[in-house]
């Protein structure tokens, strides 16, 4: 054989096994962008379900807090709306457990999908607001002091609203620190 023949067929096999080669590689990436987009799809997903866990859950306490707060100025000493005894109306006793089960509800229902810092700290506010409630279901102002009750009142309230701020941070800091995959 000639050493062309022998250049030429060596050329073919460095051809064919290049293809063969190009192909095995060409099916390895693809495999792998696939797994790729797989992932990026359930990280999206995972993103935009805690976005909506987020947005609920800030909405409805920041509703169980505005109502706090109307009621504190619907029913404070200087308010010409009195009720008997200083109690709250049942419309209002209505809407607060409303609020406040809602957001207790939203919370727990979405616990395992929290981090869980974000989760404890959400706790922590779920039970202040709820001793809060129940320190309504007493009387809003019944002591004898009502200066004094309605000055606890409000640093309670602000004590609220200071720490959904606080949470609020909290997952502004953990949405920006995530990444895709």
């Amino acid at each position: 054989m000639s050493e062309t023949v022998i250049i030429a067929i060596i050329g073919v096999a460095g051809t064919l096994i290049g293809s063969i080669i190009g192909l095995f590689g060409n099916s390895i990436l693809e495999r792998r962008r696939v797994k790729n987009d797989g992932r990026i799809h359930i990280t999206k997903a995972q993103f935009d379900m805690q976005m909506g866990i987020y947005r609920e859950l800030s909405k409805a306490f920041f509703h169980v807090l505005v109502i706090m707060n109307t009621f504190s100025a619907k029913y404070s000493k200087n308010s010409s709306q009195k009720l008997p005894n200083e109690t709250l109306s049942p419309e209002d006793y209505k809407r607060l457990i409303e609020a406040t089960c809602n957001a207790q509800d939203l919370l727990y229902e979405n616990a395992a999908f929290l981090p869980e810092s974000i989760y404890k700290k959400y706790d922590e506010l779920n039970n202040i607001i709820n001793n809060q409630f129940w320190e309504y279901l007493k009387s809003p102002y019944g002591n004898e002091d009502k200066k004094a009750s309605e000055e606890n009142y409000k640093a309670i309230t602000d004590l609220i609203e200071f720490q959904l701020r606080d949470i609020n941070a909290d997952i502004r800091n953990h949405l920006a620190s995530l990444s895709i995959v």
